[in-house]
């Protein structure tokens, strides 16, 4: 029988700094990527900023996320709701747990 084992990711916060050509996301002892600033080609600056806050936000992002999930479903085994309610939440939880195992690397 083979484990898997998987790595979490870097606990945040992470944030984004500008350095010289690009824009560093790292926490307060490591660096965590790098967004090139490729003004003049196919990106603008705010653009790689964008790209940069983006990343930076990816752990709190995805606690929210693992909470809202948590949430809905506590709330589905207490309430009564239609059964076109059920479906649609099975619909989104099913699409966020989608997005947190992709996030997670499962």
């Amino acid at each position: 029988m083979t484990t898997e084992t998987r790595t979490e990711h870097t606990p945040g916060p992470w944030e984004a700094s500008p350095a010289r050509r690009s824009i560093i996301i790292q926490t307060d002892d490591l660096l965590i990527a790098e967004t090139l600033n490729r003004v003049g080609y196919d990106q603008t600056n705010e653009e790689a900023e964008a790209n940069a806050r983006l990343i930076a936000a990816a752990p709190e992002l995805l606690a929210r996320l693992r909470v809202a999930v948590a949430t809905i479903e506590d709330l589905a085994t207490r309430y009564k709701f239609s059964d076109a309610d059920i479906e649609e939440l099975q619909t989104v939880v099913g699409d966020w747990q989608s997005a947190i195992a992709k996030a997670r690397g499962q």
